[in-house]
């Protein structure tokens, strides 16, 4: 198929998707990713014994906070990406904050 068909079609075709399809299909992705991760890590090298003594550390919180809040701001940006027409924003600023912090947090003494 050539380009010109391909976009012709593209541009001609009345293929209609439920609105909320998109966000179903990474969602589905989402949870079976993180399920699949969460049973290969316990699987492969079990829970910690001291769990409960490094929660109450500030690490741990950033540790686990700094992914997450990229993934969450990743998650915005692909929403947004996914559909023609709708601009991105200020949903990059979200990737990047989360790093500056951490920047800031190795000058800081």
């Amino acid at each position: 198929m050539k380009t010109d068909d391909l976009v012709t079609m593209l541009a001609t075709g009345s293929m209609t998707m439920r609105r909320r399809t998109p966000s179903r299909r990474i969602g589905l992705a989402l949870l079976a990713g993180v399920a699949l991760s969460l049973l290969i890590l316990f699987t492969g090298y079990g829970a910690r014994d001291d769990l409960r003594r490094v929660i109450s550390l500030p690490m741990f919180w950033v540790k686990l906070l700094f992914p997450a809040s990229i993934a969450v701001s990743a998650l915005v940006s692909v929403h947004r990406l996914a559909r023609p027409g709708v601009k991105v924003r200020r949903a990059w600023m979200g990737l990047v904050a989360p790093v500056l912090a951490v920047w800031a947090m190795a000058v800081a003494p």
